[in-house]
């Protein structure tokens, strides 16, 4: 089994959804703002998955996934362990990569669920990059970087219960306190995916919301490598 990039048609809204009900389950301050400028957003949608995968008989985002005769992951793969090189965690990784690659202000940005501030002030350096905003947490890689390590260990320390992030841009290197919201608007006006995991940790989704949608009045309607052997930035 390896992963594939697998565009999604057919059910876009079931997927914009859950990753808005993913955002909402948040309580964060990016991820209301999120919300509160994409709820009504469309734009192009992706899957990172296993190539064997069934789509008809595979319910929904948040459970796992159907493969090969209605089989789980690990009856799929027979009990076999399966190679991380051909996972959909590195495709992701990959994604990230070439999106930081393109740009040199780029800024990939997670959650991180299972911190907070006062927490980690009592535990060793972390790996990543951290920035706080009150007693919030969040992991980035910034600055163009196109090396594999600052990403798995992105994914790594944040893909735990449910990974949320997106890809963004800043001109100016941000703070490792972050004082004001205002610092998040510029983040959500120049977010050009969002992803999250998805089937209980057996795949990502990533959606790209349409540019014709950035800009709009904020308000929500929301609580009212290898398709092609490249994947794009």
């Amino acid at each position: 089994m390896r992963y594939v990039r697998h565009k999604i048609q057919i059910d876009e809204e079931s997927a914009r959804q859950y990753i808005l009900e993913n955002l909402d389950s948040c309580h964060r301050t990016l991820s209301k703002l999120l919300i509160s400028r994409f709820s009504n957003s469309s734009g192009s949608l992706f899957a990172l998955v296993y190539d064997l995968i069934e789509w008809d008989t595979t319910n929904g985002y948040r459970y796992g996934a159907s493969y090969n005769g209605g089989k789980s992951l690990h009856e799929a793969s027979s009990g076999d362990m399966l190679s991380w090189l051909d996972s959909p965690r590195a495709g992701m990784i990959a994604f990230l990569q070439d999106y930081s690659r393109a740009k040199t202000d780029s800024l990939v940005m997670c959650y991180d669920w299972s911190e907070t501030r006062h927490l980690l002030a009592r535990k060793p350096p972390s790996e990543s990059q951290l920035l706080y905003y009150n007693d919030e947490v969040y992991r980035v890689v910034e600055g163009g970087e196109a090396q594999f390590s600052p990403f798995e260990c992105l994914l790594r320390e944040t893909d735990l219960e449910m990974l949320i992030g997106i890809c963004t841009s800043s001109k100016n290197k941000l703070p490792a306190v972050i004082e004001s919201e205002d610092v998040f608007d510029a983040m959500v006006d120049n977010t050009r995916h969002i992803f999250t995991s998805a089937f209980d940790g057996e795949a990502y989704l990533v959606w790209s919301p349409e540019e014709e949608s950035w800009g709009r009045d904020k308000g929500s309607g929301f609580n009212n490598r290898r398709e092609s052997g490249n994947i794009e930035a």
